[in-house]
């Protein structure tokens, strides 16, 4: 149970941390649903599986916040 919540806990800070990048709510909710796929237990860790674990039906999202941004480099804000 501790190791949850700690997993919680580093959940919150990873969303603290790149909150501010993003114009958008719902380009932060797909940074931070990738983010939380990439720290699961996913055995295939991909655009398909990231984005079906966030509630996607297609992995759009999962890839804009995957691949390389044009523009502004420090900010996503077309995913």
């Amino acid at each position: 149970m501790a190791e949850i919540r700690e997993w919680a806990q580093v959940l919150d800070e990873i969303r603290e941390l790149i909150s501010g990048q993003f114009a958008r709510t719902e380009p932060r909710n797909n940074a931070i649903g990738y983010a939380e796929g990439l720290l699961s237990d996913e055995e295939r860790k991909n655009s398909w599986t990231l984005s079906e674990r966030a509630g996607h039906g297609t992995p759009t999202g999962c890839n804009a916040c995957s691949r390389p941004q044009t523009g502004t480099p420090t900010r996503c804000v077309t995913c």
